[in-house]
């Protein structure tokens, strides 16, 4: 084996949410460009050809004794464990994903250097929370688990592989590190791909994959596999986290101060996991901007507008969750959004930072899972109350833009 092996001039990284982040990289260093503006194809646009948003709210009453057990789905098909979503989305740009599975973690960790040795840059899912350099505070969780990354180059003398992520810099991770992270959960446990890409992707193939992408966004929303992961999940959340009644509210399942965890997973899930904040709605605007051009339908700008405010109206959400008044709740949001920062500005640089705001996350985890939640039992009841208000006004606000997306296609 070679004591170092890499992918010629590979430059691409960065990006807003991981999936779509290693496409576009892997993309862009295919050399799959757009016919229409003969450049890379854009977040934004993999994110609709993809099949675009599905919402969605997760309980996983199983993880609560440590975590908060809640996840807000933003993103279509985000509760697939593997690679489906990449392959529906490069098959409507006519490329394709040559995927590996493997039992045996030395077996799938030699695939990748043989891909490499080959010129070709591999797409791995792992274990998000074994991912060292995202040094994910151990109060997190296991809720959030997956996630993808480029390995583009291997040097066998420092016992290191070179990543692209959502940094604008290159990360490394040992391969004892990469092979763990990669065997950790059984339902993608050790999957890699490598992308093949058409010759060239024609003006008439990009328009059609853009109306499968809206069409397909259309169907999941009327016809969900999992009610879950859809309109009608945030509406049983809605029903659900302040009634009286329900066998899930809220307040009868988070005790004391333990109550801080959902509204954490929830902030956490829109502003930091979906997208670059928004629960992915301001991206979906983007893509409808861009189909506009593409397609020459000006009006997708006007529903692109109601996408937009759809995301801002998810990030006040996020932020009515933690309300500033609370200074641990005003910290937390602080953190969150600096260790994001400062991750995608400096990548490895950042590890320090990183490290120390996990640490100051748990910290505020354990102020509130050892105490009392900051209300008085009738200001958290009426704050509870509040939040149920806000998601039916989303819901709505989500069913009028679908509706008007619906209109046009």
């Amino acid at each position: 084996m070679l004591a170092r092996v890499m992918v010629d001039d590979y430059s691409q990284f960065g990006g807003k949410h991981w999936e779509t982040a290693c496409l576009r990289n892997v993309l862009e260093y295919k050399g799959l460009l757009s016919p229409h503006t003969n450049k890379p194809l854009t977040e934004e646009l993999l994110l609709g050809v993809g099949g675009g948003i599905q919402p969605g709210y997760v309980f996983n009453q199983g993880l609560i004794k440590d975590t908060g057990g809640v996840f807000i789905a933003g993103r279509t098909r985000s509760h697939i464990r593997g690679p489906e979503y990449a392959e529906r989305l490069l098959s409507r740009l006519g490329a394709s994903a040559n995927g590996h599975a493997s039992p045996g973690s030395q077996g799938a960790f030699r695939k990748v250097i043989t891909a490499l040795d080959a010129g070709e840059p591999s797409i791995v899912y792992c274990h998000k929370p074994s991912m060292p350099y995202l040094h994910m505070p151990q109060a997190r969780g296991e809720q959030v688990f997956m996630h993808s990354a480029v390995i583009y180059g291997y040097d066998e003398i420092r016992d290191i592989v070179l990543i692209g992520d959502q940094p604008e810099k290159p990360l490394t991770v040992s391969v004892d590190e990469i092979i763990d992270a990669r065997a950790k959960v059984v339902s993608y446990k050790n999957r890699s791909y490598t992308v093949s890409v058409p010759g060239k992707l024609t003006e008439a193939s990009l328009e059609k994959a853009i109306r499968e992408g809206i069409g397909d966004y259309l169907d999941s929303t009327g016809t969900p596999r999992s009610r879950h992961f859809s309109l009608y999940g945030l509406e049983d959340w809605a029903q659900s986290i302040a009634s009286p009644s329900h066998e899930h509210r809220w307040q009868g399942i988070y005790r004391n101060g333990l109550l801080y965890r959902p509204l954490v997973d929830v902030f956490e899930s829109i502003e930091i996991l979906g997208g670059d904040g928004g629960l992915f709605r301001p991206m979906y605007a983007g893509f409808l901007d861009e189909a506009a051009d593409i397609l020459q339908e000006p009006e997708l700008c006007e529903v692109a507008e109601m996408y937009r405010e759809l995301g801002a109206s998810w990030t006040s959400f996020a932020e009515q969750c933690l309300p500033d008044e609370i200074p641990e709740f005003k910290a937390a949001k602080e953190l969150h959004r600096e260790r994001q920062r400062v991750w995608l500005a400096l990548g490895d640089d950042s590890a320090d930072t990183m490290k120390t705001s996990a640490d100051r996350l748990a910290a505020i985890d354990r102020h509130f899972s050892e105490g009392e939640f900051p209300m008085s039992v009738d200001e958290t009841e009426e704050f509870l109350m509040g939040l149920s208000s806000s998601i039916a006004g989303l819901v709505l606000a989500e069913w009028r833009a679908i509706k008007a997306l619906g209109a046009l296609s």
